[in-house]
């Protein structure tokens, strides 16, 4: 996959494979231990909405698709959370420059 990432080419499942393992990464914690968290109000559901508003943006995938490959995640609560978060990176939230600059910080890492 290092060669297609170095290119710039990714197919869209590779493209969520990276998004999910490069933001992992970047929150310090393992997939498998994201992927099985549950709660909405967890550390890790907060980390995982984050994730989950890039491969939507990103990536041509639908709410089913990333609810599955995020586990423990319905498509209404993951709808909301896109909502949620993209209120808060609107500004109109208290706390909004935190969130801005997580996401933010987040894109740059994954480089995109």
């Amino acid at each position: 996959m290092e060669n297609t990432i170095k290119q710039g080419i990714m197919t869209q499942p590779e493209k969520v494979n990276y998004i999910i393992s490069k933001g992992c990464d970047y929150f310090g914690v393992k997939e498998s231990v994201l992927v099985g968290s549950m709660g909405t109000k967890s550390n890790l559901h907060r980390k995982k909405r984050y994730i989950a508003l890039i491969l939507y943006d990103e990536v041509e995938i639908t709410l089913q698709e990333i609810s599955e490959r995020l586990g423990n995640f319905d498509k209404t609560s993951l709808s909301a959370s896109i909502r949620r978060l993209r209120e808060e990176l609107s500004g109109e939230f208290y706390g909004s420059e935190k969130t801005k600059k997580i996401y933010n910080e987040l894109l740059f890492y994954l480089n995109l």
